[in-house]
């Protein structure tokens, strides 16, 4: 079990059209300005960017739900990065995704109880919500 292997100049080259949402209060925002070091070395849910736009929900539709890999680091640590999540987006969706979220997360417990295969690979598992423009 293992990522699938994406070069960091295609993390960034996907980056330019498709962005994780973060939330600061109870308002969703895209981060926008990450570099290759910010996409690939670290959690960008503790990244700040005072460039970050508000996401305005009704232009995007939820396209699929779907679990994720990320590198384990300890228990109860949890710090994905947005070149985890887009190197596992499915190859035939990449050109209709346009933002990302992590809808769950793991918690204490949750790696052992219910991905303990993952878990015992060496990685946490979240559940990422993709997202498209919205038709209309």
């Amino acid at each position: 079990m293992e990522l699938p292997f994406m070069s960091v100049a295609e993390i960034v080259k996907c980056y330019k059209t498709i962005r994780p949402i973060t939330f600061f209060g109870n308002r969703p925002f895209f981060l926008q300005e990450l570099s290759a070091e910010d996409l690939t070395e670290f959690s960008y849910i503790h990244l700040e960017d005072s460039n970050r736009q508000e996401v305005d929900m009704n232009t995007i539709s939820m396209l699929r739900e779907m679990n994720m890999l990320h590198k384990y680091t300890y228990h109860g640590f949890f710090q994905p990065t947005v070149g985890e999540v887009i190197s596992q987006i499915p190859k035939e969706l990449l050109r209709k995704v346009v933002a990302f979220e992590i809808i769950k997360q793991p918690g204490i417990d949750y790696d052992f109880k219910f991905h303990s295969k993952e878990f015992e690979a060496g990685f946490h598992v979240s559940t990422v919500r993709l997202y498209s423009t919205r038709e209309g």
